[in-house]
């Protein structure tokens, strides 16, 4: 690139003070660049380093829950994020042009459409499988497919719809001059951005925010339900309707308290990534479901927030561009997109320090590997 600019800063030598001052834009587009190859490869290291750590550390673990499953998923999402998005942009910026064929052109942007769509899917699913497990534990523990088999199948389903979904990038890509780029004279660009908005944030968020409420509910509730029984409530212990919907007085006393500990204890989910799922039996229920409730509000504050703070931003930008068309009305507002751009792949890189986060308190309190 250097040289590139260098050779064109020289066979302009000579001219007007204003054809000088022309030539400082390159030199600004080009300091630009660093900074966002910079921001790429450190996101690319983040990413990649912290979702590999998940993935070893849930492998390495004697811990067979359903809810390994979907943490593997969503690490692996996130780490194909790195390697058929992040990296590929990496090389492009580096290389200016692209030397490969055309057909190479539209398998990259296949893949990084594709992989965009399953790292959203995957949080959708976890979302999903939790607030099952939480709001409907008999019909979880009672149903004919194992929670193996349905994790698998609910990983296979969206993995198939993120790869239907990238088919319009695959369509859309083509080769012109040395670029690989899409091209919208097939489609209107605004109906494209509209459906990739809608797509790849909006749906995913409104569907991941619905089940973490419900999830805050239903522990909220039986929280309530204990506490009055607690406090020798007739009506608190006996007549109430558990998270299921079924009357205590047709759940037997020991059925009734393996329920409720189960319940709440898939609920607080970060605890038992690492470790097998045994609830201490020094805990009181009050105790228990006061801790998971509180884990539970924090992590649907971090997850929902996350997502929607690295993709709105992108989102809405994208959007107004699209309508409004920053190079010909706000040139100076242009320079800030491929900044903007760089907050998607911020979500990949969030994800596994989340899940760290919660679950630090694991590790600290299994010093044995064996026992984690």
């Amino acid at each position: 690139i250097c040289s590139q600019l260098k050779s064109f800063v020289h066979s302009r030598a000579g001219h007007t003070k204003n054809d000088i001052q022309f030539l400082h834009l390159p030199v600004c587009i080009l300091q630009r660049d660093r900074i966002g190859l910079i921001i790429q490869l450190v996101l690319f290291t983040i990413i990649l380093v912290g979702n590999l750590s998940v993935i070893i550390a849930l492998l390495s673990r004697n811990v067979k829950n359903q809810m390994r499953f979907f943490i593997i998923n969503l690490a692996a999402s996130d780490l194909f994020v790195a390697l058929g998005g992040t990296l590929a942009q990496i090389v492009e910026n580096i290389t200016v042009q692209f030397f490969a064929p055309a057909p190479i052109c539209k398998l990259v942007k296949y893949m990084g459409s594709a992989i965009t769509y399953s790292s959203s899917f995957a949080l959708i699913i976890l979302s999903i499988d939790r607030a099952e497990a939480v709001c409907r534990p008999l019909r979880v523990s009672s149903s004919r497919i194992s929670s193996r088999s349905k994790a698998r199948l609910m990983i296979s389903v969206a993995w198939m719809a993120a790869g239907l979904c990238g088919i319009p990038a695959l369509v859309l890509s083509e080769k012109v001059s040395e670029t690989c780029r899409f091209n919208f004279k097939r489609v209107n660009v605004q109906t494209y951005m509209v459906a990739i908005a809608l797509t790849v944030f909006i749906i995913p968020a409104c569907i991941i925010a619905a089940c973490h409420v419900l999830m805050v509910v239903t522990i909220w509730r039986a929280s309530k339900i204990q506490l009055r029984s607690a406090a020798g409530d007739p009506t608190g212990g006996r007549k109430s309707i558990t998270s299921t919907g079924t009357s205590n007085d047709l759940v037997p006393k020991r059925s009734r308290l393996a329920l409720s500990r189960n319940t709440i204890h898939n609920a607080a989910s970060g605890d038992t990534l690492l470790q097998k799922s045994i609830v201490p039996p020094h805990h009181s229920k009050g105790g228990c479901i006061s801790r998971a409730k509180v884990k539970t509000v924090k992590m649907t504050c971090v997850i929902v927030t996350v997502y929607i703070v690295c993709w709105c931003p992108f989102m809405v930008w994208n959007l107004v561009n699209t309508y409004v068309n920053f190079s010909a009305t706000a040139p100076h507002l242009s320079k800030y997109t491929p900044h903007i751009q760089h907050l998607v792949t911020l979500n990949s890189a969030a994800n596994p320090i989340i899940f760290w986060i919660f679950n630090a308190g694991s590790i600290k309190r299994n010093k044995n590997p064996s026992s984690l």
